[in-house]
């Protein structure tokens, strides 16, 4: 079935060869004339590609045609230099949620130094595609999450950034259970 489609790609004439008047029958009777195929190529004892070749060849061309006809989409600048009062960054809606979600999320889960790495991965996407949700416009997020063993240890767990005060800013949620520990991290850059 896939070779049929690619002979079908082989034989229909492509955009470039109509163009300059290649592959069609002057006869009129489905055949095409030698002198039209000689014509075509540089030197009449040439070797003809494969069908892969020719096929690789009709499809890049094919790709070239519609890259010419999407035009591209320019925007303007906004010159916005600090966010909407309504769109700026909540702290405390926000380190309210993770701290839910990290306790529905880890109430049951033990630690395990295999699983660990992937839960941490997991877990911080879906808490960044959540805030992402809430309506923050204009704002770059990054959730920082560590997850580590309760072991009678201490654990100090800090962050330094250089920002803007006025528009930036961060939120900090815990949680512990029994087995193990989490600490997330939320920063809000805005983005000019």
């Amino acid at each position: 079935m896939l070779a049929k489609k690619l002979l079908k790609i082989v034989r229909e004439p492509s955009a470039v060869s109509q163009k300059s008047g290649e592959g069609h029958d002057s006869t009129g009777d489905g055949t095409i004339s030698e002198t039209s195929v000689a014509s075509s190529r540089p030197n009449a004892f040439s070797r003809k590609g494969s069908v892969w070749s020719q096929v690789a060849k009709k499809l890049s061309t094919q790709k070239e045609a519609q890259k010419v006809l999407v035009p591209r989409v320019r925007y303007e600048n906004t010159f916005q230099l600090s966010p909407d009062e309504k769109c700026k960054f909540d702290a405390t809606k926000v380190r309210s949620f993770v701290e839910e979600l990290l306790a529905m999320r880890l109430k049951t889960e033990e630690y395990n130094p295999r699983t660990v790495s992937t839960l941490t991965i997991n877990l911080s996407d879906v808490i960044k595609a959540r805030v992402k949700k809430m309506g923050f416009k204009r704002q770059k997020i990054v959730c920082h999450l560590v997850i580590g063993e309760k072991n009678s240890q201490d654990v100090n767990v800090c962050s330094r950034c250089v920002w803007d005060t006025s528009t930036d800013n961060s939120a900090t949620a815990r949680y512990s259970n029994a087995s193990l520990f989490a600490v997330a991290t939320i920063f809000a850059v805005y983005f000019e």
